[in-house]
């Protein structure tokens, strides 16, 4: 097997007295030639297989330019998408930011709501729980279905998980 891969030139001359080729090197072309395929694929007219060529280079030319397109088609729209996308969140940001500033405008600051419950007059409410979830004074605290057995207060957790005192009264006090 090793033979059939080696090429084994001949050690006499390539042409004889007269010009013409020796046998030797003649059988060794004839078995290169054997080896390569003999004659398949070779041809003589060059013309058709340059029109091939050609065929292909420019149907590859082509391609390259559909691709092309096609990216740049892709890239355009994703950019306007995104564009347009933007354009919406910035008009619904700018919409709820003045949104908010119009709501924050009619908000009382803290300093003139004490001020403003301190001066109200809640002698108009009931003395009894009146239903319906509906405001009450049940003698100290301001009460909205809430009967007058409930302890009115808040407590703070502590931290065991449970709810400690905040003074020595049970719980601070609303009112």
């Amino acid at each position: 097997m090793a033979g059939l891969f080696r090429a084994a030139f001949p050690s006499v001359s390539l042409i004889d007295e007269s010009g013409n080729l020796t046998p030797a090197w003649r059988g060794f072309f004839q078995s290169l030639y054997a080896r390569t395929g003999g004659s398949n694929g070779v041809s003589s007219d060059t013309t058709a297989l340059e029109a091939e060529l050609e065929a292909e280079r420019q149907a590859r030319i082509a391609a390259d330019q559909a691709l092309t397109g096609g990216l740049t088609a892709e890239r355009t729209a994703r950019q306007n998408a995104d564009t347009t996308e933007t354009t919406a969140r910035v008009g619904a940001d700018t919409a709820e930011r003045n949104a908010r500033i119009a709501a924050d405008a009619l908000l009382v600051p803290i300093a003139q709501l004490c001020t403003m419950w301190a001066g109200c007059n809640l002698a108009f409410l009931p003395t009894a729980d009146p239903g319906g979830n509906k405001p009450w004074n049940d003698g100290g605290h301001i009460a909205v279905g809430t009967p007058s057995i409930a302890v009115v207060g808040v407590g703070l957790e502590d931290g065991t998980g449970r709810w400690g005192l905040q003074d020595g009264t049970g719980a601070w006090q609303w009112g």
